[in-house]
């Protein structure tokens, strides 16, 4: 897993915790389960995001924004984040918490997971202070990927998936028959891949970023069970996920590796 590329797509990795938060548990008549708003005044959730941001300050993370309306009355449907921590040092990574949720993320411009860690790590040791009832939780990571005209050398989603990627993906005849002649047809898709202990899902589709015309890949790694609130225990799954990723995505650009641009460890992905 020594790979790393001075062209890397990648436009943010998310590292991502999910608990239950007991307040919002809810059921119909019928017993199926709801999902309530929460009061943005309520204390025990105020109190963990003031303990969050005390937190998460000490390990670096000290520039807060709050991405709801100061005072605000009104209830916040989950899942959304609720308030962002930035650094004061200028590293591309933030951190950010809503009722339930908590993520680290990387941003442009990333070099490697050895230097992004601890500040992975960082920000969930702060997480991890903050939340004294230590309750389970759930962790994924994701990659977002866009690769752009020099990657992909002008192909769509469908062309670059099937050309670079690797993916067999055939429109049935009667469909094919009804296409308008000299035009191809555009796909999105979706790929769920059970690995032991991990659930991973691939996304691919025709995308923009900024004024580009791009390809995008998501790629996300799910951890089976859910872990307890230790840091090691969530750190040594968070680099098995990305393990799975980096490797993955290795093989499955064998062929423009050249245009990736491989670099020692520690450069540009």
């Amino acid at each position: 897993m020594n790979e790393t590329f001075r062209n890397a797509p990648l436009v943010e990795i998310v590292a991502e915790l999910r608990w239950q938060v007991p307040q919002l548990a809810a059921a119909d008549q019928a017993g199926n389960p709801i999902q309530l708003p929460i009061v943005l005044a309520d204390n025990a959730m105020a109190a963990l995001f003031h303990r969050t941001t005390t937190a998460v300050g000490n390990h670096g993370f000290d520039r807060l924004e709050q991405l709801v309306p100061p005072g605000s009355s009104m209830p916040v449907l989950l899942p959304q984040m609720m308030y962002r921590y930035r650094r004061t040092d200028e590293v591309p990574v933030l951190a950010q918490i809503g009722p339930g949720m908590f993520s680290v993320n990387a941003l442009p411009p990333y070099k490697s997971w050895k230097e992004f860690h601890p500040h992975l790590e960082g920000g969930v040791e702060g997480l991890l202070e903050a939340l004294t009832d230590k309750p389970e939780l759930n962790v994924n990571l994701r990659y977002i990927d866009a690769f752009k005209h020099a990657l992909t050398s002008g192909r769509d989603a469908k062309a670059f998936a099937t050309e670079v990627l690797g993916f067999c993906l055939e429109l049935p005849p009667t469909l094919q028959a009804r296409l308008t002649e000299g035009v191809q047809a555009r796909m999105s898709f979706q790929v769920g891949l059970p690995v032991p202990g991990m659930a991973m899902t691939i996304t691919v589709s025709d995308g923009r970023l900024g004024t580009d015309s791009v390809v995008l890949m998501n790629t996300d790694v799910r951890i089976e069970n859910a872990l307890p609130s230790d840091k090691q225990a969530i750190l040594s799954a968070l680099d098995k996920a990305h393990d799975l990723i980096h490797g993955t995505f290795v093989d499955m650009t064998q062929s423009i590796q050249d245009k990736l641009q491989s670099v020692p460890v520690g450069g540009n992905a």
